[in-house]
């Protein structure tokens, strides 16, 4: 009948709205090992007035927090925008940062992340706090809405094949790194300063914002350098 019909439509639009980004390589089963047992400690030793601002509120939001699917982290170096040509894809400038970042979730939704790292050469869980997956959650629907609607890009949401997690940290600013065959692009999510030339809400190919990147880049290494006294 109708109101089935209408609660199976409703809850059509739901699942595309969380759906996940396809696309994201798994952890390596001993990173994912060292995140379960870091999940644990963390939760056992921090007080509960930190974990509230963190966002787990309640004793049974703690008992309830698992582990959601990581995002590995890449990053782009300075020197890797400033010499970027255009024959160069974007999948060619990314290095891993050996930093594995897992949503904290509790009934499904990201509250907190923690981060597994690298660490004289073994795997370690090395942070908790922050809202960085939330923030992915945003952006990879955002980009979703974006790439269903930009006809001029060679790649819709539902062809990604590769997908990653790139931070710029000398701007503070994280993007989604998309690709099929050879399209490839970058997405801004989030930044914690305020960027000139790239702006949200976009999907950039490599030529539009590679430069751009380096243009950001180099302005926030001279304004560190010069508060630095160099």
């Amino acid at each position: 009948n109708m109101a089935v019909l209408s609660k199976i439509a409703i809850w059509c639009v739901l699942a595309l709205m969380t759906s996940p980004l396809q696309g994201f390589a798994s952890a390596p089963a001993d990173v994912q090992a060292v995140a379960e047992e870091g999940l644990a400690q963390f939760l056992a030793n921090i007080v509960p007035q930190e974990l509230a601002n963190m966002g787990l509120t309640s004793a049974a939001d703690i008992k309830a927090a698992t582990l959601g699917e990581p995002y590995e982290q890449f990053t782009i170096y300075p020197d890797a925008l400033k010499n970027y040509t255009p024959d160069q894809s974007i999948s060619s400038l990314l290095t891993s940062t050996e930093n594995w970042v897992y949503p904290v979730l509790v009934n499904g939704r990201a509250r907190t992340q923690m981060n597994v790292v690298k660490s004289e050469g073994q795997w370690v869980a090395g942070f908790f706090g922050g809202t960085l997956p939330a923030r992915i959650h945003d952006g990879v629907s955002s980009m979703n809405a974006t790439l269903g609607t930009d006809s001029g890009r060679g790649i819709t949401s539902a062809g990604i094949e590769a997908a990653k997690l790139v931070r710029i940290p000398q701007i503070n600013a994280d993007f989604l790194f998309v690709g099929a065959g050879d399209d490839e692009y970058l997405f801004p999510i989030s930044s914690d300063r305020a960027l000139t030339q790239v702006v949200g809400g976009k999907v950039y190919s490599g030529l539009e914002i590679i430069p751009l990147l380096n243009l950001e880049v180099d302005q926030a290494i001279r304004a560190w350098n010069k508060s630095q006294g160099e």
